[in-house]
């Protein structure tokens, strides 16, 4: 499957991922949703060596909270969902 194209910066991106994972955190969502989750982590750990310095910390923590959320997810409701 061709992963979901992202529009805007990363940091919106992973605030929105965020915020949605947090929203439906009682809820499964569709496998095509964690998958378009996790496109967006692997895109924003490839940002994170291009960014600036006062970026950074800013985009680690973004990266930490999106990467809980999915912990949480897997833990709770499996792999897929």
């Amino acid at each position: 499957m061709e992963p979901m194209e992202l529009h805007g910066t990363i940091e919106a991106n992973l605030i929105s991922a965020i915020r949605s994972a947090r929203r439906f955190r009682a809820q499964r969502v569709h496998g095509e949703t964690i998958e378009h989750w996790k496109h967006i982590l692997a895109r924003a750990e490839r940002d994170l060596s291009r960014s600036g310095a006062s970026e950074r910390e800013a985009l680690r923590q973004l990266i930490s909270d999106l990467q809980s959320e999915l912990t949480f997810r897997e833990s709770y409701y499996g792999p897929s969902s």
